[in-house]
């Protein structure tokens, strides 16, 4: 009987968080960053007066399982053929599922494609973004409805 070969295990990713203060409480696995905050990981940066960072559970390893930003908060994220970085009030980030959410009573994420003349603008009150495939939800209010400004090469250039 072939038995399926084991899968090797991901490769460590290394986050290095720099702030003012630092609280971090076993019990829940948090690390409470203040005083000004920036978080980096490959590809990404995140900048916020105040960061909680919750590991992975106990017995496992110590990797990052979510990340809640709060306050001027800045993220700055690099892929092969775009930089995103966005702007907003509160931040949440799920590297398992390579995914980002800023909220704030308006949020702004400027895409600069390395093959486009100009930025995407996009505006509204939340947007989620998923760094494995490149998508982005924009979301509005009734009253501020969200707007995403692109624009395109001219046809034969």
């Amino acid at each position: 009987m072939r038995t399926a070969p084991k899968k090797k295990p991901a490769a460590p990713v290394l986050t290095e968080t720099r702030a003012a203060h630092m609280v971090y409480t076993e019990g829940d696995r948090l690390t409470h960053y203040s005083g000004g905050v920036v978080l980096k990981r490959p590809d990404m940066q995140v900048k916020a007066k105040d960061l909680r960072a919750y590991l992975a559970e106990s017995g496992s390893d110590s990797s990052l399982e979510k990340a809640f930003a709060d306050g001027d908060v800045e993220i700055f994220a690099q892929a092969k053929d775009r930089t995103r970085t966005g702007t907003g009030e509160h931040s949440e980030y799920y590297p398992d599922e390579q995914k980002v959410i800023l909220r704030g009573p308006w949020v702004k994420m400027v895409e600069q494609m390395f093959n486009a003349p100009k930025p995407t603008n996009s505006e509204g009150t939340e947007m989620t973004w998923w760094s494995s495939d490149g998508r982005l939800v924009v979301t509005g209010e009734p009253a501020k409805p969200a707007a995403t400004r692109i624009i395109r090469n001219k046809k034969g250039k």
